[in-house]
């Protein structure tokens, strides 16, 4: 297992593609405690991220811990990468860590064959039998369930049976009775969240869904070319709900840029704050990712504009130096090959 505190490599996929909106904790039921704005985000982010990364990349991430792993596998989910089927077979098996279960489950889940509902029927076999160990048991026969009415089998029958092994398991460990059939429903809405955001990742034109005119003029606003009035008076048209959205896009084009937290300094100069300013004093005070989460989240309405100009400057001190690393000898990003704003 890698260890993200000594491995670089891992440290930027952690913050590429683990940490930013506290992705990881929220993947799982914390998707359904988002308002209508943070979900529409989020999901776009997630659609966004599992476009970006690679494969070796999700390799990489399921060498790590449980948040890695976690956040891989519904990378996997999805973009659909059935290629790494027995992989996620395996560490569900393994169950090395907490919290990971549930995302294999749901990778497997939407992979949909019979070959998932074997890999899931094996942890079955193996777990229900060690009435010792509370790991994912119940998620696990949910999944199974919810493969069996999609797949029309009954691979559940056997360890559904009357003083079979499910009821084996629940007994010895004495703890109150689980329905597998609402197990079965979690698994189902979570589905559906991963079919959502698969709707967005599959899209033939995801580069035109991701190339919006706010997406266009934030990018404008951070290359200078357009001028920052124009950019406050655009934001100032929006009503308080989409601002709050603009500002979180804000917050997820810095992110992927690679922002640091060296650059808030030069992104303060450059927005004309003072240091006592809110948003300047928030992106000193930790770890950029969480810091800009704060700032995309405040609410006052002086406080949103000056959100806004750190914002974007942040991503323009980003930027400019992922051009300078990756993209100075050319590259096919959109964002890079914008035209001067019209006036």
């Amino acid at each position: 297992m890698r260890d993200v505190l000594s491995d670089p490599e891992l440290q930027d996929l952690v913050r590429r593609f683990v940490t930013p909106d506290r992705r990881y904790l929220r993947l799982g039921g914390g998707v359904f405690r988002l308002s209508p704005v943070e979900r529409s985000a989020f999901l776009r982010d997630l659609a966004q991220a599992a476009y970006d990364i690679t494969p070796a990349e999700l390799g990489i991430l399921f060498e790590g811990g449980w948040r890695e792993r976690k956040t891989a596998a519904w990378l996997v989910a999805v973009a659909h990468r059935s290629e790494f089927r027995e992989l996620i077979g395996r560490l569900l098996l393994a169950s090395e860590g907490p919290y990971a279960g549930a995302a294999y489950c749901v990778a497997l889940a939407k992979f949909g064959t019979a070959a998932d509902a074997e890999l899931l029927s094996a942890y079955l076999d193996h777990y229900l039998s060690r009435p010792d160990l509370d790991y994912d048991q119940a998620f696990v026969i949910g999944t199974l369930l919810y493969l069996d009415e999609i797949l029309g089998s009954e691979y559940t029958t056997r360890f559904l049976a009357p003083a079979g092994p499910w009821d084996r398991w629940l007994e010895v460990r004495a703890v109150a009775a689980l329905d597998p059939h609402d197990c079965r429903q979690a698994v189902q809405q979570l589905c559906a969240f991963v079919d959502e955001t698969a709707e967005v990742f599959a899209s033939p034109g995801l580069r035109e869904l991701i190339m919006t005119e706010r997406d266009i003029i934030l990018n404008e606003l951070a290359q200078g070319l357009r001028p920052m009035s124009q950019g406050i008076e655009w934001f100032d048209t929006h009503s308080p709900e989409e601002q709050a959205e603009i500002l979180l896009f804000l917050r997820h084009h810095c992110v992927q840029a690679r922002a640091v937290t060296e650059d808030g300094p030069e992104s303060i100069r450059r927005a004309g704050l003072r240091p006592t300013h809110t948003p300047a004093v928030l992106i000193t005070c930790g770890p950029i990712d969480q810091q800009l989460g704060k700032i995309a989240g405040l609410t006052p309405v002086d406080e949103r504009r000056k959100a806004f100009r750190l914002l974007v400057e942040v991503l323009a001190v980003a930027d400019e130096r992922r051009r300078e690393r990756f993209c100075s000898g050319g590259c096919g990003h959109w964002w890079h090959n914008l035209p001067v704003a019209d006036g």
